[in-house]
């Protein structure tokens, strides 16, 4: 029987370690090229695992007997998932730039015909190509200058206070409190005071949230690492990969939201409370409700899935 690689990142292998009693045994995510071992996030000490560290997501290699009973991941689809890893990987850059450089990636791969033989090997030299961009300051130009379109950002900002996120996995405080109660204030308001709302919630981002990850800028990265790595991105059975990417986009957007309207009020967000948040928002987004939910925002915008996930990025 032939052997494949089998990879554990390291958050895997810590959160197992530090939870010996208690762990449950990570998912082995098994392709017939490899497998990968790897978590939910929706429980608190997984969540601190991945961002506790910028070597949380360095993955460990071991063997593993092959089985033919494992799907196969066509070869364009290993390609762009290494290359999505890559572009988010990408040197000097905010995690909104950064998944500005995956949507180039992804449109310039979706116009290419996956029955060709070449494909992968031209998916393989993108990386290199946005590489340069950044060296050069092109791609950074280019996304300061995308213009704000700001409609679908206030209609995910406004839909916060519907979402059934389960506030218990929180721990209790009186933010917590004055946090569910303005969140369910949200869907009560007008245009003006959504747009109003919406435009607090941008200054908080630039004013306390970029200063309070500055010294810590793998949260985001290793989040984002996470799912391209979790989810094999974009393949997906039923979906195309502009729909993965206004999925993966909304996603993050709305999980800095969350985080902003913690600090909205002057509160700190420390280190427990983000990852607290990060797993009631994992719990959510995994959950049974979420694609609904979420859906019935989305659909009047999926005509240009791209362009409607990266009017997500702009401030």
């Amino acid at each position: 029987m032939s052997q494949i690689e089998c990879y554990e990142p390291e958050f895997v292998r810590q959160y197992l370690n530090n939870n010996s009693q208690t762990a449950s045994k990570p998912l082995s995510l098994c392709w017939q090229h490899e497998v990968r071992l790897s978590l939910p996030l929706n429980d608190s000490e997984r969540c601190r695992a991945l961002l506790a560290s910028s070597s949380a997501l360095e993955l460990n290699v071991s063997m593993r007997e092959a089985s033919a009973d494992f799907p196969a991941l066509p070869d364009w689809a290993q390609s762009l998932n290494q290359a999505s890893l890559d572009a988010v990987g990408l040197p000097g850059l905010t995690p909104e730039a950064r998944l500005y450089a995956l949507g180039i990636l992804l449109s310039y791969a979706a116009k290419l015909d996956k029955e060709e033989v070449t494909t992968p090997e031209v998916i393989a030299t993108l990386p290199k190509k946005l590489e340069e961009l950044v060296r050069e300051g092109a791609l950074q130009c280019q996304f300061n200058e995308l213009p704000s379109i700001p409609t679908l950002q206030r209609q995910l900002t406004g839909a916060l206070g519907t979402f059934s996120f389960d506030w218990s996995l929180l721990p209790e405080s009186p933010r917590k409190q004055a946090v569910q109660l303005q969140i369910g204030l949200f869907q009560m308001q007008d245009d003006n005071g959504l747009s109003r709302l919406h435009q607090q919630m941008m200054d908080v981002w630039r004013e306390r949230g970029v200063p309070r990850f500055a010294d810590m800028p793998w949260v985001f990265i290793n989040y984002l690492y996470y799912r391209l790595y979790h989810e094999t991105f974009p393949h997906h059975d039923t979906q195309p990969m502009p729909a993965r990417y206004l999925t993966l986009v909304s996603d993050y957007f709305l999980l800095r939201s969350l985080l902003c309207l913690w600090m909205m009020d002057g509160d700190d967000l420390s280190d427990d409370v983000l990852v607290s948040l990060v797993a009631m928002f994992e719990a959510w987004r995994c959950g049974p409700l979420a694609d609904e939910e979420k859906e019935a925002l989305l659909a009047p915008h999926r005509q240009d899935e791209i362009l409607s996930a990266i009017s997500l990025l702009t401030n």
